[in-house]
């Protein structure tokens, strides 16, 4: 029980570090599904790319992104069991929302991003960022674990945002290198249900809470290369490598149980809060490498591609410590698979605003045996994107407006052959949508 109470902590945070399911940046490459490794230049570089810093303005490139979203979660939280029943003698009784998919409010979101760059000389720039890179939230309240006369919440938040600062260096016309500092930091709270089971009956309802999640990192870097093989066609790599997790966090909730009473050992049900306690808890967000390709058919069409391979086979386990309800709280094994981004997008310019148009496909790497209707589903999810863009002059010096539209769907059904209990019957879905604004100005 106590095992599947912190699960809901440990999976969201490491899945929402890399959460490129469906979180894109910025207004300008956002259209093109986030394909920009191998052609982006300026201070949007700084996130995607370090070597496109190289193409940095003389006197400084500033740019203002601006993300507004929504979202929204589904799946069962209530297996199908039976709890035990006060009375004399007691009764058992299947849940009565057994497998009802249970639906979070529509969480809105706006999420603001600056960096800036600027060129030292022909061979060196640099560059400073500070954006969101992942998160989600997903809180279902009053969840109903009737008959007994109980409601629990159920969700998660994450926040997780960069600060980075980084280089390019210009080793020729043809090929650009960069390097980036990533300074990570991440806020989260969840809460999650666990149950003690009685005779294969479920005895005592758990609703635990665990907050205060804030951690801090400066150990990880973005290297990126940029090569242009003709003056049709350039190519991109990057690679981030991996990030250490080790936070401490407050764990505290309710227990709804029988209460017992001689010769009756369940003469009614009440509920009890759960003395706080610490958690130590450790993982790694993985490494990932990104190969991207930029190419310009005709003179108003450009295709882009990418791959992204991220290491989430890399948790196998997460190391936690500490005591709750009085005992020690074992580690959890994960065993996620790598994940797999397929990025296809082109744009058309034969016309004054250009048309930007992506697709972005996102293997699956959540446990179908872990299944949780507050984090990512088990599922293939799909992107899509359109945007455009305007160039404008503010005296001598220009203005680039960008907006793009991003919808995103993952659904998957859990698989209930190793922990029914925790991996209710039912399919799990998440779905969002977003518009992303970004201004850029060169000095």
């Amino acid at each position: 029980m106590k095992k599947t109470l912190l699960l809901f902590f440990v999976s969201t945070v490491a899945l929402g570090s890399g959460y490129e399911k469906s979180v894109l940046w910025g207004g300008k490459y956002s259209g093109v599904g986030g394909s920009a490794a191998a052609g982006v230049s300026g201070s949007d570089s700084i996130f995607y790319n370090p070597a496109g810093l190289v193409n940095s303005g003389e006197f400084g490139d500033l740019t203002f992104n601006l993300t507004g979203g929504s979202s929204q979660f589904k799946g069962p939280i209530v297996p199908s069991a039976n709890v035990i029943m006060p009375g004399a003698p007691p009764t058992t009784s299947a849940f009565t929302n057994v497998g009802k998919q249970e639906s979070t409010k529509t969480t809105q979101t706006v999420i603001p991003g600056i960096t800036y760059s600027m060129k030292l000389n022909e061979s060196w720039s640099y560059g400073l960022g500070y954006y969101a890179v992942g998160g989600s939230r997903a809180v279902y309240e009053d969840v109903d674990f009737a008959p007994r006369n109980f409601k629990a919440k159920v969700g998660s938040e994450i926040t997780i945002t960069e600060f980075s600062a980084g280089v390019g260096y210009k080793m020729s016309d043809a090929l650009r290198l960069g390097l980036g500092l990533r300074y990570t930091m991440t806020d989260a709270a969840f809460s999650s249900v666990g149950y003690i089971t009685s005779g294969g009956n479920v005895g005592a309802i758990t609703n635990v809470d665990i907050k205060d999640i804030k951690t801090a990192n400066l150990d990880s870097v973005r290297l990126g290369l940029q090569y242009d093989v003709s003056e049709m066609t350039k190519i991109g790599l990057t690679v981030r490598t991996e990030t250490k997790v080790s936070t401490k966090a407050k764990a505290s909730g309710a227990v709804n149980a029988c209460v017992a009473a001689s010769p009756n050992p369940c003469a009614g049900a009440g509920t009890a809060a759960i003395a706080e306690a610490d958690v130590d808890v450790e993982t790694v967000l993985p490494m990932a490498v990104n190969l991207g390709v930029e190419h310009k058919l005709t003179d108003t069409w450009t295709l882009y591609g990418e791959l992204v391979h991220t290491q989430y086979s890399r948790i196998e386990k997460v190391d936690l410590e500490g005591t709750l309800l009085g005992n020690p709280i074992p580690d959890i094994d994960q065993k996620w698979k790598d994940q797999l981004n397929v990025k296809l997008a082109a744009q058309w310019s034969g016309m004054a605003w250009p048309v930007r148009f992506g697709y972005v496909y996102t293997s699956e790497v959540s446990d179908k045996s872990y299944a949780r209707a507050s984090f990512t589903p088990p599922g293939v999810a799909s992107t899509y994107t359109l945007g455009t863009g305007q160039e404008f002059k503010i005296g001598e010096s220009p203005l680039d407006f960008n907006v793009a539209l991003e919808y995103t769907n993952v659904k998957g059904d859990g698989d209930t052959s190793k922990q029914a209990l925790y991996t209710p019957v039912g399919t799990y879905e998440a779905s969002s949508t977003a518009i992303h604004t970004g201004f850029a100005y060169r000095f």
